[in-house]
């Protein structure tokens, strides 16, 4: 009961992905259209969804508020659809500023909002809408590719071959990174070859 695998395959239908909606971040916001107080910033947001987004930040009053601007498609036509929100900021221990986004729907700071136009309203954050992460969804052989070719880039190979494994140490990179990444890169190539390991072993190598 409750055991690895034990759920009919079909039973749960799959949770929506981040990865399928469109995300905006407020970084990317900030960056085209900096924050001036007591002024109007605009500028212009690339997006493959929609085609350019036109960003206004307003600053002039005590809140700051962020309102988007772009083309939606509805029944097989493109309809002009604008949305606002509101951003505060924070002080990080450091030094510096954080802008946040205050999600519409629980009113918490986000870095990241969502567009999913089957619901209303159709911008939340990931815990609002029921996202889940792409790599939630993975199978456990899929986890290990990815991860392999995470160390095979910080690595300075790009390619999952076995006869491009690295044979020299990137410029820069410490020895001791260099042998903990071979190790890991090992222990990976030999988990590959399980389809389905121990609950204490998968927890171990933090997969």
């Amino acid at each position: 009961m409750g055991g690895w695998g034990s759920t009919r395959s079909g039973d749960i239908p799959p949770k929506p992905r981040t990865d399928s909606v469109w995300d905006l971040r407020v970084t990317d916001v900030v960056r085209v259209a900096p924050v001036r107080r007591g002024r109007l910033s605009k500028g212009t947001l690339p997006c493959t969804r929609t085609g350019p987004v036109d960003v206004v930040i307003n600053a002039m009053q005590r809140g700051v508020g962020v309102r988007l601007e772009f083309r939606r498609l509805l029944l097989g036509k493109w309809e002009p659809h604008a949305a606002e929100f509101s951003v505060v900021r924070t002080a990080p221990w450091f030094g510096g500023e954080r802008w946040w986004f205050l999600c519409p729907l629980c009113d918490a700071r986000r870095a990241v909002l969502y567009f999913v136009p089957d619901k209303d309203p159709a911008w939340g954050c990931r815990r609002c809408h029921g996202l889940v992460y792409a790599c939630q969804s993975e199978s456990y052989r899929q986890r290990v590719r990815r991860r392999s070719l995470r160390v095979l880039s910080r690595l300075g190979v790009h390619i999952m071959d076995p006869d491009l494994l690295p044979n020299r140490k990137p410029k820069g990179m410490h020895w001791a990174t260099f042998e903990r990444l071979c190790r890991e890169l090992r222990n990976l190539g030999i988990e590959g070859c399980f389809s389905r390991p121990a609950r204490a072993h998968r927890r171990l190598l933090g997969l």
